[in-house]
């Protein structure tokens, strides 16, 4: 296990892209801090405009509940589990929905939502709950 590495002991630059989580470094297990120097590394070199859309992301992440990020760990575990050809045609299909215009999305989202539980999970690839179940 890497030893702890205090805030102070960070570089200027680490400090700098590290600093949302200058009140807990110090807090944050060895791995965790290793964890997040890594990346912070990776982030300098990211393009503006993919740092910007990290930030995004990363605000995103922060609105939402604990019961909403438990929800998108355990999607995400699901989607790890999809064979490589599934897990391809829904990222393929994600970003096509990603590339239509904002209204058209939102249009999409919301027949999604009117659709009954059991076409919402032939959509998702899930199994279809039994009739009357949940």
């Amino acid at each position: 296990m890497p030893p702890p590495r205090p805030w102070n002991s960070l570089t200027p630059a680490q400090r700098d892209v590290l600093s949302p989580l200058r009140d807990k470094w110090d807090t944050l297990p060895p791995r965790r801090q290793q964890n997040m120097l890594q990346k912070s590394e990776h982030w300098v070199t990211l393009p503006p405009e993919k740092r910007d859309e990290v930030r995004l992301r990363i605000a995103h992440w922060q609105a939402m509940t604990p019961e909403q990020r438990k929800e998108a760990r355990a999607n995400l575990q699901q989607f790890r589990q999809l064979p490589p050809e599934q897990r391809a045609r829904l990222h393929a299909t994600f970003e096509h929905f990603q590339e239509l215009p904002p209204e058209q999305r939102e249009k999409l989202m919301q027949e999604f939502r009117q659709l009954p539980p059991e076409q919402r999970a032939r959509f998702q690839g899930q199994p279809v709950p039994p009739p009357g179940g949940h």
